[in-house]
């Protein structure tokens, strides 16, 4: 994993950065062919350290409560949902997509570092339960398995931290 230490304080500001990597990132969130084939996994191989700081990260937006903003270009279909969270130089980019036949929903994602895909960070599924965790792809995707509906919040373990993404609601 790529060395980037984030210290987290109190008080201390989430530097948006803009919008400038939307365009890569919906086109990316948009074609999941790659990460269809690939199951998460139940469990990662290294080891992560959950005890670590935890960063919580702010949401930047979310096409469920408003509009993308002007000069993001992204084709949405219809019932999914694409939400952006930041937290220093972290992004954290998802799409909720419904399955009406089945009534679940699937989350994937892409996690960036400075702008970069951020390769084998942790994600792991913020519920009570059986714990379910992935590692980012090369491209810093993942994808979690079907979910019902409910809110679900995710932790990703990078280095020297760990992000907390809050439950997001599922209905």
């Amino acid at each position: 994993m790529i060395a980037h230490l984030v210290t987290p304080s109190r008080g201390a500001g989430v530097g948006h950065t803009g919008i400038v990597h939307a365009d890569v990132l919906d086109a990316w969130l948009g074609d999941l062919t790659g990460l269809r084939d690939r199951p998460a996994s139940a469990s990662v191989e290294h080891a992560v350290d959950w005890n670590a700081p935890v960063c919580p990260v702010e949401l930047a937006y979310d096409t469920a409560e408003q509009r993308l903003p002007s000069g993001v270009r992204a084709v949405v279909r219809e019932g999914y949902r694409r939400l952006m969270f930041e937290a220093r130089s972290y992004e954290v980019m998802l799409r909720v997509a419904p399955d009406r036949l089945s009534q679940q929903y699937e989350l994937a994602g892409q996690i960036l570092f400075e702008g970069l895909p951020l390769p084998g960070a942790t994600v792991r599924l913020d519920r009570s339960g059986p714990s379910v965790a992935t590692s980012t792809d090369g491209s810093g995707g993942f994808r979690l398995p079907p979910l019902v509906h409910g809110a679900y919040g995710l932790k990703i373990a990078v280095d020297g931290a760990v992000l907390a993404v809050p439950p997001i609601a599922l209905r």
